[in-house]
């Protein structure tokens, strides 16, 4: 993907809900088995989100600051919720609802729109 090649320079993670098999195999299908530094698998690894313990553990692995990192997600009530719940600033990847709640920091339409985010950090 596009905007994975633009960040690859940065540490990058996943946190997810998923099954850890399943989710190797969603990773490695797209190509991106050997994209992410650290992938941890909420439910398995740690609680599950919005809980903010999953996404501590992969700040820790990433030796990364809450306050300089974002978490881009298509679910309000695990991705943003626990990525605010950490201190993380949640990139929300819209699904036209009207009044998102939990708010998130930004909205985006598609991946790609993510880099420009960072670079106005």
């Amino acid at each position: 993907d596009e905007a994975l090649s633009t960040l690859s320079d940065l540490p990058l993670g996943v946190v997810t809900n998923g099954a850890p098999a399943m989710q190797a195999a969603k990773l490695a299908a797209l190509g991106l088995e050997d994209a992410f530094d650290v992938v941890v698998h909420g439910g398995y690894d740690a609680p599950a989100k919005p809980s903010p313990e999953p996404f501590h553990r992969a700040l820790s692995s990433l030796d990364a600051s809450p306050g300089r990192t974002y978490h881009v997600g298509n679910s309000l009530s695990s991705d943003v919720a626990g990525a605010r719940a950490a201190g993380v600033r949640a990139v929300w990847l819209a699904d036209g609802t009207a009044r998102p709640e939990p708010e998130p920091d930004h909205t985006v339409d598609a991946l790609a729109d993510v880099p420009p985010l960072l670079a106005d950090d």
